[in-house]
């Protein structure tokens, strides 16, 4: 049963009033300012010391479960990232890989077209010259028949005027 602060204080009162307020107050200092079976005593607090330190000890050993959980789990997942990211790699390796053959057929048929034009055109570019080399020719060769006339007739003309010009002086001189 507890003892009440009002009880306390009529133990004090009656103990000064036998063994002055000095004793009294040293006497009061001693008890328990509740009653006793609310005082622990080591026993029970090394009970208590035990139980916690069961108890810490079953919890690190749960975190340490748990750690190890969630390690595994870590590496798990780790390793499903990794294989992802490598058939990432893979797929994009793959996809520029068929990007770089489409360019470079691509290529191929644009390289082969102007190939082919380029042909064309230089068939039509020759076929041009070959023409205007032919008119050329022929308006050479029609001009220098007509300058070879005028200078065979300027030739024959001036044979004949030379030829003249003897027959009067042979004329005249005999």
């Amino acid at each position: 049963m507890a003892v009440t602060e009002e009880e306390r204080h009529e133990l004090y009162s009656w103990i000064e009033g036998q063994a002055g307020p000095q004793i009294a107050a040293t006497l009061m200092k001693h008890l328990p300012p509740v009653g006793w079976m609310d005082v622990t005593t080591n026993i029970e607090l090394e009970k208590v010391r035990r139980e916690l330190v069961g108890r810490i000890d079953g919890g690190d050993a749960k975190t340490g479960q748990m750690e190890a959980s969630l390690s595994a789990r870590m590496d798990q997942l780790e390793a499903e990232l990794s294989a992802g990211m490598d058939q990432v790699d893979a797929s994009l390796s793959a996809r520029m890989d068929q990007l770089e053959a489409e360019l470079s057929a691509g290529m191929d048929q644009v390289d082969a077209k102007s190939s082919a034009r380029m042909d064309r055109a230089e068939v039509a570019l020759t076929s041009k010259i070959d023409v205007e080399v032919a008119t050329l020719r022929t308006a050479m060769s029609d001009g220098f028949e007509r300058q070879t006339r005028v200078m065979i007739l300027a030739m024959v003309g001036s044979m004949a005027t030379m030829t003249s010009l003897v027959v009067a002086a042979v004329g005249l001189a005999g």
